[in-house]
């Protein structure tokens, strides 16, 4: 069977088949990391933060029937970095629905991957093309990266296997800096074994030497020096996550299995509890004027 025709009978595989992001949009700059264009994509506006509740998404969400809960007391006492509590228990599916009428989208992986490498940098910036103070990009990095807690966002990017071949489907700018529906097969240099906490996969190698579509390669050997990654490969019907796992002990102190995942095992109408939305659009003419 062609792949179209198998898709067709997929409900929620594919939301729409282009992502028509607008000419304007109104958003508050500021709270926007500005990952500069490359030949992949234009000049994008990713969010510094998990997407919270506040009315109007309460309202998108009673819209679109989705249900969703927010991820109480998130933030350390001592370190406060969100002011509302981040939306979590949403599906990808869902959550592709929710950024359909936000103008947004979601980061796939080989976007993601660029966003974790910049905000690592000495200078990074903001929507409004700002610099970022360190003590706000530190905490931006310990939202994404520490172990402190249990916590995740999707990743754009979906599995299908159509007899023996797994594809890929995910998003990708076109020419007109549009998001176009992509099917590809999954790179054959993908690392497809899955990798726990002692053969896990080395994270500035991914970072590094991802694979076309945003995945760790099959040379990607962890050599426990530097940062390790757990790595659950792609799976039949399945999306992708990034995820930091605290295993947190009854007295309340981290364990000794806290690490980071790479995971491309969550179906996608799963609504993991720890699992956020990060929301990211394209820079636009009018914002500069802001």
């Amino acid at each position: 069977m062609p792949i179209d025709k198998y898709l067709e009978k997929l409900e929620g595989i594919r939301i729409f088949s282009k992502i028509k992001l607008p000419n304007s949009i109104s958003l508050d700059t500021e709270s926007y990391i500005l990952l500069p264009e490359t030949k992949e994509h234009p000049d994008l506006l990713v969010a510094k933060r998990k997407l919270v509740n506040d009315k109007k998404i309460e309202s998108i969400c009673k819209k679109l029937k989705i249900d969703y809960e927010e991820f109480h007391n998130y933030d350390r006492p001592f370190q406060p970095f969100y002011n509302s509590d981040p939306i979590h228990n949403i599906s990808l599916h869902e959550a592709n629905l929710l950024m359909r009428d936000l103008n947004s989208f979601i980061l796939p992986p080989n976007i993601f991957i660029e966003f974790l490498k910049l905000i690592t940098q000495e200078k990074v910036y903001n929507g409004h093309g700002i610099l970022i103070q360190t003590n706000e990009q530190n905490s931006i990095i310990d939202d994404l990266l520490s172990c402190d807690k249990t916590k995740g966002e999707w990743l754009n990017q979906n599995y299908i296997k159509v007899k023996d071949t797994l594809f890929v489907l995910y998003y990708k700018f076109n020419t007109q800096s549009q998001l176009d529906f992509k099917v590809e097969e999954l790179d054959v240099k993908t690392l497809s074994e899955n990798r726990g906490l002692t053969t896990g996969i080395d994270f500035n190698h991914w970072l590094m030497y991802p694979s076309i579509q945003g995945l760790p390669t099959n040379n990607n050997v962890y050599k426990g020096m530097n940062l390790g990654l757990v790595y659950k490969a792609p799976m039949d019907a399945c999306g992708t996550t990034f995820e930091a796992f605290s295993d947190i002990s009854a007295s309340g102190f981290p364990g000794e299995a806290n690490y980071l995942i790479l995971n491309c095992t969550i179906p996608i109408h799963n609504k993991p509890y720890f699992i956020g939305i990060r929301q990211a659009t394209t820079k636009v003419k009018a914002l500069e004027l802001l």
